[in-house]
């Protein structure tokens, strides 16, 4: 490039940040060895890294022209969501955003863990384990609720460990596209979810508020205590009349080394009745969690600051799972998720 080439490139870049206009290429380079993390409807997810300091990021690469208004809004709305909960230890963090006529570019921090979901089936789970990484989550929804910030969709695919080294990793809590700011006693009637994870109120078409996310996290908590989703049929009807009408069944298998403090706290999530259903600060309190000898109190304040835990330690029903119990979980996740169209 000639002299006077390079002069002009070097007036242009400094017209384009006078003027606050960002190039996704000038700022960021795709990493070539890596294949695509995601993809959905909009778009896709990659691997790219910072210019400059070579730090990895995840970019969500989402095509304009394939979302309708509705879908715009959601994307929108998880964005701005992003930017005022993202400094929590266990919620993903929102690191930029670009766009052009064409394209959003939502960067997001690396997590090069597995989801809970793929992490349960690659990794030894016992009680100690489960209460440790569920701790942290619940840690994550308080600091949501506190906003009047109700998630929606709480699975163990929306839950991502930082790493995949066994000992460092720690969860996280990502997609918020489906969450809503609820404004005191305010409820929704939407349909939002995965069915699996859904509470009986919103598969009734009933209104809804921040109860529906600790029905979501005891489902949670059932699966990466036990490795089986309740309620879960092969036929949809089926589960949905499932989860409004069954009864828990804590005499199966994979209940007869959980102790009656981890099925007492499941059995209060998972009350069909959402008025009597515990707030989260309850479920923080439960006797399962304050009994937790390995795991210090985080102090989570606002602006994000966390200490973290205290050194492991036995707990009297830390016991190994037996082999028999440690079959991969089915897939509940890949059940149609509930929108007002019928589908996400």
């Amino acid at each position: 490039m000639d002299n006077g080439l390079k002069a002009l490139r070097q007036w242009i870049d400094k017209l384009r940040e006078s003027q606050g206009f960002r190039n996704f290429n000038d700022l960021y380079e795709k990493d070539a060895e890596s294949a695509v993390l995601g993809e959905g409807s909009f778009g896709k997810v990659f691997k790219a890294k910072i210019k400059g300091t070579g730090e990895f990021v995840a970019v969500k690469h989402i095509d304009k022209s394939a979302m309708d208004r509705f879908e715009m809004q959601l994307q929108i709305t998880e964005i701005e969501l992003l930017k005022v909960i993202g400094s929590h230890p266990h919620i993903i963090r929102l690191i930029d955003v670009l766009e052009d006529d064409k394209h959003f570019y939502v960067v997001l921090e690396y997590l090069d863990g597995r989801d809970l979901f793929e992490y349960m089936n690659r990794n030894f789970m016992n009680e100690l384990k489960a209460k440790k990484i569920i701790y942290s989550v619940f840690r994550a929804v308080k600091y949501l609720h506190s906003f009047g910030i109700v998630h929606r969709d709480i699975k163990l695919e929306n839950i991502v460990m930082t790493s995949r080294d066994n000992q460092q990793a720690l969860p996280k809590l990502i997609d918020f596209g489906l969450s809503k700011i609820f404004l005191t006693d305010e409820k929704s009637s939407d349909k939002f979810g995965t069915i699996a994870y859904c509470p009986p109120e919103i598969l009734l078409g009933r209104e809804h508020m921040s109860s529906a996310d600790i029905w979501s996290m005891g489902i949670c908590l059932h699966v990466v205590l036990t490795n089986r989703v309740p309620f879960v049929s092969l036929d949809k009807k089926q589960t949905v009349k499932n989860i409004v009408e069954q009864k828990l069944n804590f005499n199966q298998a994979g209940w007869y080394r959980i102790s009656n403090q981890a099925k007492d706290l499941v059995g209060r999530m998972l009350d069909k009745n959402p008025d009597t259903r515990p707030s989260i600060e309850t479920v923080l309190g439960h006797e399962w969690l304050l009994a937790a000898s390995q795991l210090a109190n985080p102090q989570v304040t606002k602006s994000g600051v966390s200490q973290g835990y205290t050194q492991d330690a036995a707990a009297p029903n830390g016991q190994t799972v037996p082999s028999s119990q440690q079959q991969p979980i089915q897939a509940a996740g890949q059940l149609i998720a509930v929108s007002p169209s019928g589908q996400r």
